[in-house]
């Protein structure tokens, strides 16, 4: 757990130290709300995601997301994701270095015991990212490609790595 405390550290610091260079009168995104289509990241196999950069300079920006995933039951993964995450990204043009930090939560149905009723189990994981993150300024087309190791904190299993595909719209 000492290494994700770490890292959630240095990304809170690293906002409030770029914090210091935002102003209105810079130029951010001029679409600043996007939904996104995910294949893999912290969805599972795809989540579909919306984000909104509360903070919105030229060099430095931050942003909220907010996903969501379903799965059949038939499919023996966790049937619901909800990822939530924080996103901080360092811009050159239209070329932005990402880094984030996010949580997970998983529905899933279970059937424990004698009993034949489903019961809903609760997973829970925390997620990185770096990436790399294509979206002109004033364009509304956004590519992402990101590097997400997913821990699952609940049972102090290993870091799982995994990767991310993104296309989305922003407006």
């Amino acid at each position: 757990m000492k290494p994700v405390s770490t890292l959630f550290v240095l990304f809170l610091f690293s906002i409030a130290v770029s914090a210091q260079n935002f102003s209105s009168s810079t130029s951010g995104f001029h679409y600043p709300t996007n939904v996104q289509l995910e294949l893999g990241g912290h969805g599972g196999f795809y989540s579909i995601n919306a984000e909104h950069f509360i903070f919105n300079s030229a060099n430095y920006k931050t942003g909220l997301q907010i996903g969501f995933a379903y799965y059949p039951e038939n499919t023996e993964i966790i049937n619901v994701w909800l990822p939530v995450g924080v996103t901080q990204l360092f811009s050159l043009n239209s070329s932005h270095l990402e880094i984030g930090i996010g949580h997970i939560l998983g529905a899933d149905k279970t059937v424990d015991g004698p009993s034949t009723d489903p019961e809903i189990v609760w997973e829970r994981y925390i997620n990185g990212r770096i990436g790399y993150r294509y979206q002109k300024t004033n364009g509304q087309f956004l590519l992402r490609a990101s590097f997400m190791p997913i821990y699952d904190y609940a049972t102090n299993e290993d870091i799982f790595p995994w990767g991310a595909i993104s296309v989305g719209y922003a407006f």
